[in-house]
């Protein structure tokens, strides 16, 4: 990349992050401002009840200040609906932080096969240098975001721009590419609309249930949901290794959190799952059900993330050998460590 190119880049970046601390700081002040406001309402309030409780026995109270004293309490709280609006202007018109398009953009992009952009506005056009087939996520509104489960959810476009002589989008695959990659959605509308002779572009409207930033934020997890991380994988080595209907291989797991510690903001936790495995009516040697175990634990573990815990960075299958009370079994402990951020 060129020094220019480069500076570019950097100076719309920072105008960005500029964007986003001006309206923060912004609304800090309004709510600073509103809680002065609601200060000085409840002070009216009080000094003009005051006044008129005393008012038929102190002759000193005089007309002039009872009503004085009430258009104060009208200008307080004018004052203070005022600012309860503007704080509201504020948190309703603040920038977008494209946290659901980021999140969904490598899953899509795996999906579409194609160069993927962010943006919250719909572009007009294709996006400068770059080559046709290129898609653009449209975030136009505030993701939520859900601080017990740590994922994502809110509205997307998938702006597909295009030559004529390329496919149109199949809804259908996307749903299902996405579902696989751990996104729950529905995939909406589509239309598609020419803009000159040889382009279109064709708009896919994503409403996103669930999808998990790679850095989940999460406000505690070490409670409630720590048992869903050996659940997850006592069932799917159940459920996959059902053969004609039969169900081959047994499993139980439990899951306990054994370490959990802070740094740098990131939050590691770490959790042993401990497995019993077996083979159902001979099915499989106890070899075979070792080889399952591995391959499905990598599949449930592996780069994936857990609601409450965060996203795995690392499984490690520490121990696994027939257990010492049932040697027609395999036991297996199984540490798997959790990275996520709280809440700022």
């Amino acid at each position: 990349m060129s020094t220019k190119a480069k500076t570019k880049t950097e100076s719309k970046a920072k105008d960005s992050e500029d964007k986003f601390i001006k309206a923060a700081k912004a609304i800090a002040d309004a709510v600073a401002l509103v809680a002065r406001r609601e200060a000085d309402r409840a002070k009216a309030r009080e000094y003009d009840e005051e006044l008129r409780a005393r008012a038929g026995r102190d002759e000193s109270v005089t007309a002039l200040q009872l009503v004085t004293s009430a258009a104060e309490v009208d200008l307080a709280a004018a004052r203070y609906e005022e600012a309860k609006r503007i704080h509201a202007h504020l948190v309703r018109t603040r920038p977008v932080s494209l946290t659901l398009a980021e999140a969904i953009r490598s899953p899509i992009a795996e999906v579409l096969g194609v160069p993927v952009l962010i943006s919250d506005s719909m572009p007009s056009s294709p996006p400068e240098g770059h080559a046709l087939p290129v898609a653009v996520i449209v975030q136009g509104r505030h993701a939520t975001e859900d601080h017990e489960g740590g994922y994502i959810s809110g509205q997307a476009v998938i702006a597909y721009f295009r030559t004529k002589l390329h496919a149109d989008l199949d809804s259908s695959k996307i749903e299902r590419g996405l579902e696989e990659r751990g996104v729950r959605l529905s995939v909406g509308s589509s239309c598609t609309t020419s803009l000159d002779e040889r382009t279109e572009v064709q708009e896919v409207d994503l409403e996103i249930r669930a999808v998990f930033p790679e850095l989940p934020i999460i406000r505690d997890n070490t409670t409630g949901w720590v048992s869903l991380v050996g659940d997850a994988l006592g069932h799917r080595l159940a459920e996959g290794s059902f053969v004609n209907g039969r169900q081959t291989i047994g499993a139980r797991a439990t899951s306990r959190v054994r370490d959990s510690k802070t740094a740098e903001g990131v939050q590691r936790t770490t959790v042993l799952v401990e497995l019993t495995a077996w083979p159902v009516r001979g099915f499989w040697t106890l070899g075979e059900v070792g080889e399952t175990i591995r391959k499905v634990a990598e599949g449930t573990y592996a780069g994936c993330a857990f609601s409450g815990m965060g996203r795995v960075e690392s499984y490690k299958i520490e121990h696994l050998a027939p257990a010492p009370d049932s040697p027609s079994s395999l036991g297996a402990d199984i540490t798997v460590t959790f990275v996520s951020k709280r809440p700022e």
